[in-house]
């Protein structure tokens, strides 16, 4: 199968972590982080043809762990992110951002945009950084960069809300505690791969159509935590 199949087929994309590394997460949490993006990681394919991935730690001062093309084996990545280090400092979500589109969203960075590769940004943060979001935020949508934004304990919704693509209840995760990241995973996969699939591509208004018949989780199980844009809560 070639490469350019591959893509339509909605069998690539381009995956960046951007993770709150801040002091509040503190070391105990940022072991269930490390858990959780392992099995993200491990749930998803790695190669020349399908997903790559790249993660940054963020806080006063972002820093690129590895980059979309550092590692060509799944193994690899899994092997970094085990024994990546806590860095701690304060959190500015919208200066990771930024540092993220100078940094990570380039051709010499390996991305593949070009190829009409999917991009795909997760976040995730426990902070209430609103500070200097909106720019990057807006920049980000606006290059039809799928933006995914996870929150933890009292993590800001309006943050989460103004940093997520949209439809929202897609992208978007509100989560009580750390020990909540681990029963996500397979949802956050099931929409990641729903946002690069072609076939779902514009296809939001299917999606807000159905979201009123309690039939939406066959599409993204992660329906179930948020609830739609309306306010209703899911059974």
């Amino acid at each position: 199968m070639s490469f350019f199949k591959d893509v339509k087929n909605g069998a690539a994309a381009d995956i960046i972590f951007l993770v709150d590394s801040s002091w509040s997460i503190g070391e105990e949490h940022f072991q269930l982080v490390r858990e959780f993006l392992y099995d993200v990681v491990k749930s998803l394919a790695v190669g020349e043809n399908d997903f790559h991935f790249a993660l940054v730690q963020f806080n006063g001062n972002p820093h690129t762990e590895f980059l979309l093309n550092t590692y060509r084996t799944k193994q690899e990545v899994l092997s970094h992110i085990s024994n990546m280090s806590y860095t701690g400092g304060t959190n500015q979500t919208g200066k990771g951002l930024e540092y993220v589109m100078q940094s990570h969203l380039t051709k010499a960075a390996g991305s593949r945009a070009g190829d009409g590769v999917p991009q795909v940004i997760v976040v995730l943060t426990d902070g209430h950084s609103k500070e200097g979001l909106a720019l990057p935020s807006a920049e980000l949508k606006s290059a039809d960069v799928n933006v995914f934004a996870i929150g933890v304990e009292e993590a800001d919704e309006g943050a989460l809300k103004e940093i997520a693509s949209e439809p929202l209840n897609m992208h978007m995760f509100n989560l009580e505690n750390f020990t909540s990241l681990h029963d996500i995973v397979g949802n956050l996969v099931s929409c990641v791969h729903s946002s690069v699939s072609p076939e779902r591509a514009g296809d939001t208004e299917t999606l807000k159509d159905i979201t009123g018949n309690g039939n939406a989780t066959k599409l993204c199980p992660a329906l179930l935590f948020l609830g739609d844009e309306l306010g209703n809560c899911w059974p």
